[in-house]
């Protein structure tokens, strides 16, 4: 939210994104808004941190939607901080952890029974 005519604070989104491997991740970043969906990509070095800020990206003070997806795990942070507009002090933030979802290129089938079989022997 930025609207410094009809709004007493200014809100700011970012994502932050931890890649714990030893290899870069591939991300991308599923935008979602009235006027459909687009995409951005990027990369994190292997065992690095990096933040994108999400407002330049979307259409400000509209809803969106996010998706993420990753060549690897990876930890993902979204956080929202507010500002007082005749200020630099944070006034406050909020934060939600979240943990990318794998392409599906990378992701391993799931260990459980087949339809009328047995359990794998380490689920018995």
């Amino acid at each position: 939210m930025d609207d410094q005519e009809k709004l007493w604070i200014r809100e700011s989104e970012w994502l932050v994104v931890v890649n714990p491997t030893d290899q870069e991740v591939d991300l991308n970043l599923g935008l979602y808004e009235a006027k459909g969906r687009r995409e951005h990509c990027w990369k994190v070095a292997p065992r690095r941190a990096n933040r994108l800020h999400i407002d330049p990206l979307v259409t400000l003070n509209r809803h969106h939607g996010e998706t993420l997806t990753s060549s690897v795990p990876v930890v993902a942070n979204w956080r929202r901080h507010v500002y007082w507009y005749d200020s630099r002090e944070l006034m406050t933030f909020w934060t939600i952890p979240a943990v990318a979802a794998e392409t599906p290129s990378v992701r391993q089938p799931e260990a459980g029974p087949k339809p009328g079989g047995q359990p794998p022997a380490n689920d018995r």
